[in-house]
């Protein structure tokens, strides 16, 4: 049932306000060819669990772009973007009154692209961001390059106590519309003044796949809350054992903001094979072999496994679970509902 929430609540302030158990939930925006509306079915959904917050994946359009343009495209020919990030979390917000917390990544923008986004972010009224380095390029990054989640957090930290202020002003096309404002003077909707963003960042309970060890990345993970994050999401897991010793590992260093489980339901062997693979996580093997013996009952078995952990999660006095829907709502409500 959906309850009367207050929306524009930072993560970390959605966190101390509400009783266990509590959801969130992550989405990507449609991919090129589709509109805004095509993802207003799966929203209508997710809204109806009552999540306290949904995460809008980035991506970058510049492998897009020099593909098209490889193939023959003019620069100037019209072409279909894939609806934004933007327009994303404006639309969880507005239609459906849910905070959105849109994923900044550090691969792929420029500062002043950044800088540009968290200007745009204010004036649609989100109150978090959640700072990635986004994907790879294949080669090593020196710790010295800047191209790191912590730098990432480190510049946005930087941006709001030297620029970011009410005197800040975005472009009239970036500003959210007179309808909008209209709108909320209506509602009673007040635009507060808040200068900075709350922040989350991931963390990785079998370590990320590019860190020299555990202890490495659980360092690495510290100098992003020293940077200036707010709270964690893990990287999906199959096994609450491997989330209990991150956390224990993230206190015994000296992290203590919230650390919130990351948990994806599995629809087939080989998307489990591909996700070991993509995301330096294991599958256990009662898990991979009975995706593997019953394919035909393969999403039974990951709805099955996801309802485990998530009871599990909650017994152990977990009270807040981010899943990753992706484009996949019905197997994550079917859990919700066991």
């Amino acid at each position: 049932m959906k309850q009367n929430r207050a929306l524009r609540v930072k993560v970390i302030e959605h966190l101390k306000q509400q009783a266990s158990p509590t959801y969130s939930f992550e989405i990507v925006p449609p991919v090129r060819g589709l509109s805004l509306q095509d993802c207003e079915p799966l929203l209508e959904k997710l809204a109806s669990v009552d999540p306290l917050w949904i995460n809008v994946t980035s991506h970058s359009t510049q492998p897009e772009t020099l593909r098209e343009r490889a193939e023959g495209s003019s620069p100037n020919q019209a072409r279909h973007e894939r609806p934004s990030m933007f327009e994303v979390c404006e639309l969880i917000q507005q239609r459906f009154k849910i905070d959105a917390v849109p994923h900044l990544l550090r691969s792929g923008f420029s500062e002043a692209e950044t800088e540009q986004a968290l200007l745009r972010l204010r004036d649609l009224g989100v109150e978090t961001v959640f700072a990635l380095r986004g994907d790879s390029t294949g080669s090593p990054i020196s710790p010295n390059e800047g191209g790191f989640a912590r730098d990432l957090v480190q510049h946005i930290r930087l941006f709001e106590r030297t620029r970011l202020s009410e005197q800040t002003r975005l472009p009239e096309q970036f500003r959210a519309s007179e309808t909008i404002r209209s709108r909320e003077k209506n509602q009673g909707v007040v635009r507060e003044s808040r200068e900075t963003f709350c922040i989350g960042v991931a963390g990785y309970p079998e370590k990320h796949a590019d860190a020299a060890d555990f202890t490495t990345d659980i360092a690495h993970l510290k100098s992003k809350i020293e940077a200036g994050a707010d709270y964690i999401i893990t990287q999906m897991f199959f096994d609450n054992r491997h989330y209990f010793t991150f956390v224990d590992a993230c206190r015994a260093a000296g992290i203590s903001v919230p650390i919130i489980p990351g948990l994806k339901v599995l629809r087939s062997a080989s998307q489990a094979a591909r996700y070991a693979d993509a995301f330096n996580i294991t599958i256990p093997d009662t898990l991979a072999t009975e995706l593997a013996a019953t394919p035909t009952h393969a999403l039974e078995i990951g709805q099955r496994w996801a309802t485990t952990q998530i009871h599990a999660l909650h017994a152990a006095g977990v009270p807040h679970i981010h899943l990753f829907v992706m484009n996949d709502e019905d197997s994550v409500l079917e859990v919700l509902k066991a």
